[in-house]
């Protein structure tokens, strides 16, 4: 054996190989991983490492607390949920602050927190912030995702994240908005998708990245976004539409401020957030902002995706696309912003309609001519994908012409 190694060391990659199967293929198996820590002393604390290092929640920690300390107990609402039976004591929590230091990731499966152990563990994290001398609850979370927008977890971020933050995933449509902008000097991934206050916020906050890679936002003003150019490591830009939110004012290009990325995404998502107003229905479909992005922002980028949210698409919405790609492909050029994608290698248009918005008038499907001429501007697109059009119809000859200057393209 090398001297660089030790038993020690081996033994932990090969239980590290065995966890990665499991989690990979056969999560159920975790419990015979977890025996294995009452069969060697050898071995129990690289398993116990290992199982805690990511979890699906924070609650497997709440029942590391003793037996005596902690009881279900059903509330007027008739619901169960855990109660202290008596006042914590520092010896109670030792077993949960060693195994909290552990905890690396949180992926949540549905919710990290549920309201029956909201009390509990909020209490535990007053009792925690008391002591000055236990430093920091997880010391070691560098990753964070959750799922659900009504997680309880949410309201308790701000105690827990730490600036050596790495990932957060955050859900759309949260009812409270955690302030992570002293996160964001080290986050690498992160996805906030908010209201235009919050997002602004985060925004004018870019400068303080360091090595963001990739970035999910929801699109606001034109001029918000520029600060987006001051990232460069950005490997995915995601840019969330929620139509009647999106503020699209008359800007024109915005000059000098080149966002760079590999790949940029924009979903046109639909707006669940409850309606202080439920008589009034938003008309706007986000095509002013799908169009404000294309004409207002000089992005460089090889792949460009976009998909509308089956709420929003139409027949007039598939061919209003195309002939405003017409427009921009007739502007003089020094004002073509569609001249800023000519970098670009894969494009991928997804509209999931149902057959309700199809037109039965076979003239208003076929897609201009002219506007799918204009891609033919893109000198290096060698992938396009033209998925769920509805019945639009493509013309063949339009669609041949395109091909042939695309060289030996793969379309969709």
């Amino acid at each position: 054996m090398h001297r660089i190694f030790n038993t020690h060391d081996v033994v932990f990659l090969i239980l590290q190989m065995v966890h990665a199967m499991i989690i990979n293929e056969d999560s159920f198996g975790l419990g015979d991983f977890a025996a294995l820590a009452t069969t060697s002393s050898a071995i129990s604390e690289a398993i116990l490492q290992l199982l805690w290092k990511q979890l699906p929640s924070v609650e497997p920690l709440i029942y590391l607390l003793p037996n005596d300390l902690i009881q279900e107990h059903t509330n007027s609402n008739k619901t169960w949920e855990l109660r202290f039976l008596r006042t914590p004591k520092l010896s109670d929590l030792e077993r949960f602050h060693f195994y909290a230091q552990k905890v690396k990731a949180i992926y949540a499966d549905g919710k990290a927190l549920r309201p029956q152990h909201k009390h509990v563990f909020q209490t535990l994290l007053t009792l925690h912030n008391r002591s000055r001398s236990a430093g920091f609850l997880m010391p070691y979370l560098s990753h964070v995702v959750l799922k659900d927008n009504r997680d309880h977890l949410i309201q308790f971020l701000d105690q827990l994240l730490l600036p050596g933050l790495q990932s957060l995933v955050l859900p759309s449509n949260m009812l409270i908005f955690p302030d992570v902008v002293h996160l964001l000097g080290h986050l690498q991934t992160l996805v906030y998708i908010s209201d235009s206050f919050h997002t602004n916020i985060i925004l004018n906050s870019l400068s303080n990245c360091l090595s963001m890679h990739h970035l999910t936002l929801c699109y606001t003003q034109p001029t918000s976004m520029t600060s987006i150019a001051s990232l460069d490591q950005l490997t995915t830009l995601t840019l969330i539409i929620i139509p009647g939110s999106s503020i699209m004012e008359g800007t024109g290009s915005i000059s000098n401020q080149y966002i760079r990325t590999h790949i940029l995404y924009i979903n046109v998502e639909s707006d669940q957030r409850p309606s202080h107003d439920p008589e009034s229905i938003s008309t706007d479909t986000g095509f002013s902002a799908i169009i404000s992005i294309l004409s207002n922002h000089r992005i460089i980028c090889q792949g460009l995706s976009i998909n509308i949210h089956q709420q929003y698409c139409s027949t007039d919405f598939v061919l209003h696309f195309f002939n405003v790609l017409t427009s921009l492909h007739l502007m003089d050029d020094e004002d073509d912003g569609f001249l800023d994608w000519e970098n670009l290698v894969a494009l991928r248009l997804r509209m999931p309609w149902e057959e309700d918005f199809f037109s039965s008038d076979p003239e208003s499907l076929q897609i201009p001519r002219d506007g799918l001429a204009a891609l033919s501007r893109l000198v290096y697109l060698t992938a396009l994908e033209l998925e769920d059009l509805g019945t639009c119809r493509i013309d063949d000859d339009a669609l041949r012409s395109l091909a042939i200057g695309m060289g030996p393209p793969r379309i969709g």
